[in-house]
């Protein structure tokens, strides 16, 4: 990967020598200097506009030199509307400030901590505490989170006065390095309404997706992450139907069968994508996939607690996409946010008085297999004001759809600083439905970007380079103008995408489900049962988190045995957090440092 590093002393000089690590480049644009670690994507609009700006930039230029031009031509602000996958440092010198962004998407990591007089900046933690000099203590809180797969809104990390950029965000640091925000990203508003037919609308969309996945694959080989589901499948059908349009190289799917009976098993539909198209995939058996795997050995090499649920699948899947060639892997990550809508509609039909559509919605929801009690909960409870809400849940011993809690083996001096970390309540927006108010939730959580960087950084450590055409700016801004009952009418859900894709997947594929595909609970329950009471055991033994006096220990194997009755997967995802937060602990304080990774991403020159 490219590794980003910079060092900026307190008279507000950088150290120029310290700005990098491996190969990526540094642009210098009338006092403006940038190093990036960076891919940007439809290239040559952001030229037409910096050319019309004043800022004259080739289209193929690396994109640390566009970043530059973007920042003198559009500001702070005018950085967040790029297109692309980007982490960077900025130095103004005349106005001497140094800048640090990210993109919402968050693949691509960036931290910092003020230490000594100096603010040190890395794209790697290792790698920050490699330049600061000495390692600082662990911060507890950010161990308490981890271990409950928690992420603090403000950046914390596990090193105390370590801090990472947040997603979507642009921070400034002045000649004092004090540092404060100077743009975030922000989701638009959705269902705000077209005038463009459905139909002309799923056209659109289908060379919107076209543009997104062609600009994110690779000159020779890619990769496709495939479910059986809508997001990915479209991504595939897409990526192929670049390559019949000119496209470069060729595309390889990337599939898990489960055993037959597996609620996660979609073999027969995936084989159909593939017959369709004339093509073969390529499989990992889903009925031997480790959750957890080695993770005494694994977990050390991350320089970071936080893994992403299921860092198994994206290890092997990525192992997968390297052996057929590619370097480039793509997902349909994304979907669910932009073509589909949560229960939470009820509450808005029920809200605007919509009694008539509420009844006949309740009906097909029922035929989709939806309990009434999730429909019930959906409609009132998002109709109290969410404070009220949630207190009154809480006392049921529940918890909101959109709210994760701390561990029940966290001690409560630590569950109590962080009962926040897990909860973001929903901000509407003057006249906004609450349906809207989800997705751009969805797209800011702290918890998913986190995921999105995790799992990048998974795929990264095999050499693989993770992308998500989905997130394209394009697509979400299209996404945005369309109606509810295109996302959610009764069972029938994502219209406007399967509408997109007639053609180019097969009629069967693209029917209406009245039931759910590819669920992981099957799977999850099975590795609970196989991999976590060993895990249990040995942190009753010995746990360097209770030492820390962060968990009680004595509580995990009942947790284990509440896996089996818990169908959501909250606690076995609680505890899958604490066993990788535990062994990388264990990696790190042991005497033989963690390997640093070894693979390294290739890009087109053109592209970084």
């Amino acid at each position: 990967m490219t590794s980003l590093s910079a060092i900026l002393h307190r008279d507000g000089a950088p150290e120029a020598r310290l700005w990098l690590g491996d190969d990526a480049p540094i642009a210098v644009r009338g006092g403006v200097h940038v190093a990036a670690d960076a891919t940007l994507y439809d290239r040559q609009t952001l030229a037409a506009a910096l050319r019309g700006a004043g800022q004259p930039v080739a289209a193929d230029a690396p994109a640390a030199e566009q970043i530059a031009a973007c920042y003198r031509a559009f500001g702070a602000e005018g950085l967040l509307r790029l297109n692309g996958d980007f982490a960077f440092v900025l130095w103004d010198a005349e106005r001497r400030l140094l800048l640090l962004g990210r993109d919402f998407a968050a693949t691509r990591p960036l931290h910092f901590a003020v230490h000594g007089g100096r603010l040190i900046v890395a794209s790697s933690l290792d790698d920050l505490l490699e330049l600061r000099g000495a390692r600082p203590e662990f911060d507890l809180l950010g161990l308490a989170e981890a271990a409950s797969g928690l992420v603090d809104a403000g950046g914390r990390s596990c090193w105390s006065g370590v801090r990472s950029v947040p997603p979507g965000c642009v921070l400034v640091v002045d000649s004092a390095l004090r540092v404060s925000e100077a743009a975030r990203w922000s989701a638009p508003t959705f269902e705000t309404g077209s005038t463009t037919t459905f139909t002309d609308a799923s056209m659109e969309l289908r060379e919107v997706l076209r543009r997104a996945v062609a600009d994110r694959m690779a000159p020779d080989v890619t990769a496709v992450w495939m479910s059986g589901g809508y997001d990915s499948s479209s991504v595939f059908a897409t990526a192929r139907s670049a390559l019949a349009r000119g496209a470069s190289g060729r595309v390889e799917t990337i599939s898990v069968s489960y055993p037959v009976g597996d609620g996660g098993r979609e073999d027969e539909i995936i084989e159909r994508i593939l017959a369709h198209h004339g093509a073969t995939g390529r499989w990992i058996d889903g009925g031997v996939l480790p959750l957890l795997g080695d993770v005494a050995a694994h977990a050390p090499l991350r320089d970071q607690p936080f893994a992403a649920m299921y860092d198994g699948f994206f290890r092997s899947a990525a192992r997968a996409a390297r052996a057929a060639g590619a370097g480039v892997a793509l997902s349909g990550h994304g979907g669910d946010v932009l073509f589909d809508s949560s229960l939470v509609y009820f509450a808005d039909l029920f809200g605007g008085l919509h009694l008539k559509t509420y009844l006949a919605e309740w009906r097909a929801a029922r035929e989709a297999m939806w309990r009434p009690a999730q429909i019930l909960e959906e409609t009132f409870g998002s109709l109290v004001p969410e404070p009220l809400a949630r207190t009154a849940l809480h006392a049921l011993g529940r918890r909101k759809e959109r709210e994760h809690l701390p561990a029940t083996w966290l001690r409560r001096n630590f569950a109590d600083r962080i009962a926040e970390s897990g909860w973001m309540p929903l901000e509407r927006r003057g006249g906004e439905s609450r349906s809207s108010a989800v997705a751009r939730w969805s797209l800011g959580f702290p918890f998913f970007t986190k995921s999105q960087e995790a799992a990048a950084a998974a795929a990264r450590a095999e050499g693989i380079e993770y992308r998500m055409p989905l997130l394209d700016p394009r697509v979400i801004a299209l996404a945005a103008t369309r109606p509810r009952w295109e996302k959610r009418k009764g069972a029938h859900n994502k219209s406007l995408l399967r509408a997109a894709m007639k053609g180019m997947l097969p009629e069967e594929v693209l029917l209406p489900r009245l039931y759910k595909t590819g669920l992981t609970q099957d799977y999850l329950l099975r590795c609970v049962q196989r991999e976590f009471p060993t895990h249990a055991s040995a942190l009753r033994r010995e746990s360097v988190l209770g030492d820390l006096g962060i968990i009680d220990p004595a509580g995990l194997s009942s947790a284990v045995n509440e896996c089996a009755r818990d169908r959501g997967g909250w606690v076995a995802g609680q505890l899958y957090f604490t066993f990788q937060t535990e062994y990388w602990l264990r990696g790190r304080l042991s005497s033989d440092p963690p390997a640093r990774m070894t693979h390294v991403v290739d890009r087109e020159p053109s592209l970084v």
